[in-house]
Parts: C-alpha cells; structure tokens; sequence
C-alpha cells in the first residue's frame, strides 16, 4: 500500500501534470479559429479511438459471455454512461461550451477511476520497479492523459481555471480507484467504468455535429485529422501492449 504522499505523487503524476499538459497545449491551438476547427477534428478522431478501447477493456460489454448477470450489469452500465450524457447535454443545452466540458469530463472520469483500479491492483501485486517493458508502458499510459487533456475543452474558448477544475474532476478518480485495486476489488469493477465512459463517449459521437461546423473547404482537412487523431491513440494502444 503507498502512503500518502506517494498517492499524491501518483495523483500528480499521472494524473494532474499530463492533462494539464494537454490543456495547455489546446488552450494555444485554440487561439487561431482555423487550428480551432481542425483541432476539433482531431479530437473527434481521438474520441472514436477512445470509444472502441474502453469498450474493448469493459470485457466488450460481456457480449461474449451471453445471457448473464455480467453482460446485463456491462450494458446497463453502457446504457448509463449515455443517458448521464444525454441528461447532462439536456440541462446545459443553453450554454454548449459547458455540455461538452460537462460530458467529456464526465467519461473521463469514470476512465480514470478503471484506470486506477489497474494500477492499484498492479502495484499491490507487483510492487514498484523499473523495467524497459513498464517504461513503455508509462509512456504509452501518459500519453493517453495527454490526449485526454487535450480533447477536453473542446473548441470552446473556456478560462483557464474553468479548465483546471475540469482536469482535476477528470483526474482525482485515479486515487479512488487506486484504493479499489490495492484492496483486491473483483475485475469486473474496472470493466464497469471503462462500460460507463463508453456509453458516454458514444453520445458524444452521435452528436458530434453539434460540436464543430466545417466549411466545404475543410471538409478534406477534416477527415485526415480525424484519421491522424485516431492513429495517435492506436500506436500508444501498441506501445502499451508491448
């Protein structure tokens, strides 16, 4: 079990420093309406990435398991993480900056806390070590975090504590989830999450039109940053395989 401060190094760490890394990096790309735009694309790409991950790491739903009480309990956790988004969008449609923030912050979260959940059964198994295979796999882990920095303001010129808070919603359930893990909780909690920010991920997908316009002059630019967002998470998804 780690200590204190060694939860909070790994709160800092892993959580907190690479997606304000990729805030931070968003906040300049938004600062030109054409690296807006296109950036936007690129996060649509990042997000379908995302979207088939989490539903392969929520055991795929249990649809390989049949009629059972798992694939029932990782549906309805599907079915949950779209309504949440669904009831979010509805209540904040009047302001669509903050129900885009809201939803995206909202799966990540839950993306966070399964993560966590891994961790936390890792290193209680495991312990703390260096090795070349970990290296590769931190790396791949950061940057994913990066990646969920960036995708999470959107194109929507919000302050920079706004942002902040939403990063630290987005993070602090890796703690959470640490705890979980370190605590032997049954594997299917972490699959849960990664169901309910899928479910969440696929609201946004089917509403994406609300989120970016292009002109036909973009149009091309759109689909090869969607492609290259989606790429980037692919190849990370390789290197954590390793």
């Amino acid at each position: 079990m780690l200590s204190a401060v060694s939860l909070l190094v790994v709160f800092f760490f892993l959580g907190i420093i690479p997606i304000t890394f990729g805030l931070l990096i968003r906040i300049f790309v938004n600062q030109s309406p054409n690296r807006r735009i296109y950036s936007q694309s690129f996060t649509f790409g990042i997000v379908i990435a995302f979207f088939l991950d989490f539903v392969i790491n929520s055991s795929q739903l249990g649809i390989n398991s049949g009629f059972s009480i798992s694939s029932l309990l990782l549906v309805s956790s599907f079915i949950f993480g779209f309504l949440s988004s669904y009831f979010i969008n509805e209540f904040t449609r009047l302001k669509s900056s903050f129900s885009y923030v809201f939803i995206i912050s909202f799966t990540i979260a839950y993306h966070s806390l399964a993560e966590g959940l891994i961790i936390g059964y890792d290193i209680n198994q495991l312990g703390l070590y260096i090795s070349v295979e970990r290296s590769i796999q931190l790396f791949s882990f950061l940057s994913h975090k990066i990646a969920e920095g960036f995708i999470i303001p959107g194109f929507f010129l919000l302050s920079i504590s706004q942002l902040l808070s939403f990063a630290t919603i987005a993070s602090f359930p890796i703690i959470i989830g640490y705890f979980l893990g370190a605590y032997n909780f049954p594997g299917i909690i972490s699959s849960i999450f990664f169901a309910i920010s899928s479910g969440g991920l696929m609201f946004l997908i089917v509403n994406w039109t609300a989120y970016i316009k292009t002109t036909p002059n973009q149009k091309n630019y759109h689909f090869l940053f969607m492609l290259l967002g989606f790429l980037l998470i692919y190849i990370a998804g390789l290197l954590h395989s390793l």
